[in-house]
């Protein structure tokens, strides 16, 4: 099993090894944010910082910090995955998904990235808190995806 995180506008991997399958962490190209971006987009651009009218916006490195938060959670579950794998030709999915998922969720809601990049006085006042990447709450409460994909179900060889 392969973990997967969104680097710029695509799901890709972060940590390598367990089997043929990956579970991909990240957001669509396809779904659209209400600032006009799509969420992959607008995940990239939290995730590594960028410029907007001339004002820095530094890189919040969320998904990955998320993730590697539930690190441990996410070995015991890739596990039971496994094993399930082995009895059935179908293992259930969900759980690796809600705790990749919740994850991620909790450890932007925490508040942490406020030690890593805080808001500027300026956007506190605006938003009315202190916690970065939460505004409108769309772009983790439903832009955020996961999934697993089974190299066996792709019919790919392995050459």
């Amino acid at each position: 099993m392969t973990t997967g995180w969104v680097k710029k506008s695509d799901f890709t991997k972060i940590t390598q090894g367990l089997s043929d399958d990956t579970l991909y962490v990240g957001y669509s190209e396809q779904q659209q944010h209400s600032s006009g971006f799509t969420m992959a987009q607008l995940g990239a651009m939290m995730s590594e910082g960028f410029i907007h009218q001339g004002e820095n916006v530094p890189p919040r490195p969320h998904l990955e910090k998320g993730l590697g938060e539930a690190k441990e959670l996410l070995k015991v579950a890739i596990k039971k995955y496994l094993r399930a794998k082995k009895r059935t030709q179908e293992p259930d999915t969900n759980n690796l998904v809600t705790i990749a998922k919740d994850a991620v969720a909790q450890y932007v809601y925490s508040g942490a990235l406020k030690e890593i990049a805080p808001n500027a006085p300026s956007t506190i006042q605006k938003k009315g808190h202190d916690l970065p990447l939460v505004d409108t709450g769309e772009l983790v409460d439903q832009g955020l995806k996961a999934f697993v994909v089974r190299r066996e179900l792709l019919n790919v060889r392995n050459d």
